[in-house]
């Protein structure tokens, strides 16, 4: 290995076309990767903003409510208010029972 690096380098150092050529296609493939993940970060950051963008847009506007919620936001207050009025009734029958045996 030793060999073929200096061959290069001796062939880049005097100017041998061939060889200079053969060094300039070995750094490509690095550039190019640069230019890829430059394209891919960027593209990356370009949909989370997007994406970010739509979301707020969404809950701004409600579509991500559920279709029904007014009527589960119903059953559960009318189950409070139920369970309110089982209590009253219950401290009603208390103090009725106790003022009775007293």
């Amino acid at each position: 290995m030793a060999m073929s690096q200096d061959v290069t380098t001796a062939a880049y150092v005097h100017g041998e076309q061939e060889e200079c050529e053969e060094v300039e296609r070995s750094a490509e493939p690095g550039k190019w990767s640069q230019v890829k993940g430059t394209i891919q970060w960027a593209s990356s950051r370009a949909w989370d903003g997007i994406e970010f963008v739509g979301e707020a847009l969404i809950d701004m506007i409600g579509l991500n409510d559920s279709r029904y919620q007014w009527a589960i936001d119903e059953h559960f207050k009318q189950k409070e208010l139920e369970e309110e009025a089982r209590r009253c009734e219950q401290l009603a029958d208390a103090e009725l029972n106790s003022s009775s045996a007293a």
